[in-house]
């Protein structure tokens, strides 16, 4: 046959499926008739079946199986050898034994086939530089150690693309429910038009895709594989399990918390068994990173979805009092509405004016560098806990009111997480905490402490104001650099809403430093543009006085107006948040009906960044 062209693993192939299929045609194989004909036997004595009872036929089955099994086997074993294919005796005794012991219900079995080797498979067996041989035995051996359970559900459930998952039942004594997820092309790098790395991406998105199944199945403990990347693989996993069910009793969780068991992973061994392998030290570090990340977006989802009439700003600063208790590295400072007033900050006490919750300034610093005197890098966070002139979250029932304190928890959070992780790096988080009730008016002017006066013109626009005074306390601690976090309210989603953190800034190499963070963490960012042509928008009746808002392309003209009282010399960021918190926009590894946090990752990652870009210079 070799003269014809045919590959010799082919021909190697056709050989073990004959070899198969002998053996398939022995006694006791799933499916094997032996030439009897037991549906039509079954039919002629159909009345005498229905007659019997449940439990004797159950008990005479039992007892009459092994030694049928045996007188079958030893007929069969003669008609080979003395290659009789026509022997009525072994027919009228397979027939009566039959009958006397086939359940009446009971199906004919049928033997399982599948094709195994497509063009496809091929394709990338000769990719992984795999024969066909051993693709065959990796198989066979894994169906025979499932007792053929891996194949009879393999034909009832397609090969899942990215974002599905397929779930096999007691596979193995092991792992009662086994999750195979796609992972979507080989190929995969940079993505050009999104600007990330698709293949973490994926990594995260069949991670996340295969807990949630296993947790909707009630199940705890998940040993992840590998993948692709294990930080991404524990990030997905870990953001995933999040629901808001903080408020509910343990009883009423629909859904297990999810863990690790410890730092494990699971993989096929040689003979195809499902195992489980501590990690080594390399791969603790990669999964308690990805834990890491995911847990510090998780702990501003869990305050981003605190009710309204419970967050306020003293339930902040005990939040945050909480965290300096747990990491000693932390310190935090409360400045009463008393100091606000000797400090000038009139934006927060005009807003915070008609409510009967003091506003307060927290102050939150992590010095991680040798020397303490090394310029810090301050993060600016909104925190508004409640905003009664928010008309456009009441039109709109996704954006809720507490998103606005999405700003300051992130701030938290991230200093929370470099302490934790012992970050050489120099930090302080501002956060302005007040709730707005009936604060101001149109028409109000505020001067600020650096003598700016501000015309109000749309009350519902608060952002600028909010952060302003914290912009112009930031600049007295001559920072390395500055990022802001705010909502801006009033803004339609149709009109602004993107899976994309939009972001504005005054300098090119703090633009490329977050713009590269955010290509590693999935939650990507774009730039808007920061320019003077948006000064007339914002003018107001006095050639000194800036209007708080505008109507015209809303969202730049309000970065414009902070970028009043940062100026130029010092490197700026500014993250809009609102837009990609009121929706998880369909990402497969964040459940619905939850609020995403974003881009908390990516402002994590951006300062890390820092130090690695410090390090290089």
């Amino acid at each position: 046959m070799a003269e014809f062209g045919f590959p010799a693993k082919l021909i190697a192939l056709t050989k073990m499926c004959m070899e198969d299929t002998k053996y398939q045609h022995l006694p006791g194989r799933p499916g094997c008739l032996g030439g009897i004909d037991i549906k039509g036997a079954i039919k002629q004595n159909i009345h005498v079946q229905r007659k019997l009872n449940e439990s004797k036929r159950k008990k005479t089955y039992n007892t009459n199986c092994a030694s049928t099994s045996t007188s079958l086997h030893n007929t069969f074993e003669e008609t080979l050898e003395t290659d009789s294919l026509e022997n009525s005796d072994v027919s009228e005794l397979e027939t009566s034994n039959s009958l006397e012991l086939e359940p009446p219900n009971k199906k004919k079995e049928c033997r399982g086939k599948i094709n195994v080797i497509t063009p496809k498979l091929a394709g990338a067996l000769d990719r992984c530089q795999l024969s066909i041989r051993d693709s065959v035995y990796v198989l066979q051996a894994y169906n025979t150690v499932v007792c053929g359970k891996l194949s009879d559900q393999m034909k009832r459930n397609k090969i899942p693309v990215l974002g599905e998952a397929a779930i096999y039942n007691d596979l193995d004594v092991s792992a009662a429910l086994v999750a195979l997820v796609g992972l979507g092309s080989e190929h995969a790098g940079y993505d050009n038009v999104r600007k990330y790395c698709r293949k973490k991406e994926n990594t995260r998105i069949a991670a996340g895709v295969g807990t949630k199944e296993l947790q909707d199945r009630g199940i705890s403990q998940i040993f992840i594989e590998e993948m692709d990347d294990f930080q991404s693989a524990f990030e997905g996993a870990k953001l995933a399990s999040y629901n808001n069910d903080e408020q509910k009793k343990d009883c009423d969780k629909e859904i297990p918390h999810f863990s690790t068991a410890g730092f494990a992973t699971c993989y096929l061994d040689d003979k195809s068994c499902i195992c489980l392998e501590d990690m080594d030290n390399l791969q603790k570090d990669k999964a308690t990173l990805g834990m890491l990340y995911a847990e510090t977006q998780n702990f501003v989802r869990r305050l981003m979805t605190v009710p309204t009439n419970v967050m306020n700003p003293e339930y902040f600063v005990h939040e945050a009092i909480k965290v300096q208790n747990k990491v000693k590295a932390i310190s935090v400072t409360t400045l009463p509405e008393k100091t606000l007033t000797e400090l000038n900050m009139n934006g927060i006490l005009a807003l915070s004016a008609g409510s009967c919750q003091p506003a307060k300034f927290l102050d939150i610093s992590y010095n991680g560098c040798a020397c303490s005197e090394t310029a810090p890098v301050v993060l600016v966070g909104q925190g508004v806990t409640y905003a009664s002139d928010d008309c456009h979250a009441a039109r709109n029932p996704q954006l809720r009111g507490q998103t606005h304190i999405g700003g300051g928890a992130i701030v938290l959070s991230v200093i929370k997480t470099l302490a934790e992780m012992g970050a050489p790096i120099n930090v302080r988080g501002l956060i302005p905490l007040f709730e707005i009730t009936n604060g101001i008016c149109p028409g109000d002017v505020i001067v600020s402490a650096d003598k700016t006066s501000i015309e109000v013109a749309l009350p519902k626009r608060f952002n600028t104001l909010a952060l302003m005074d914290a912009l112009q306390y930031a600049r007295t601690l001559k920072p390395h650099s500055i990022v802001s976090l705010a909502n801006t309210p009033g803004v339609g989603p149709m009109e602004y809403g993107s899976r994309a953190t939009q972001v504005w800034c005054n300098d090119e190499a703090i633009w490329e430093t977050f713009k590269s963070s955010s290509a590693h963490t999935g939650d990507i960012v774009h730039r808007y543009p920061l320019d003077s042509q948006y000064d007339p928008y914002i003018q107001g009746q006095c050639e000194n006085r800036w209007k708080n808002a505008s109507d015209i392309d809303p969202l730049c003209t309000d970065a414009r107006i902070l970028s009043k009282f940062v100026g130029y010399e010092i490197p700026w960021i500014h993250m809009e948040l609102q837009y990609v918190n009121y929706d998880p926009h369909r990402i497969p590894y964040l459940r619905q009906n939850t609020i995403p946090g974003r881009p908390t990752r990516t402002v994590l990652e951006g300062l890390l960044e820092m130090i690695r870009e410090t390090r290089q210079q």
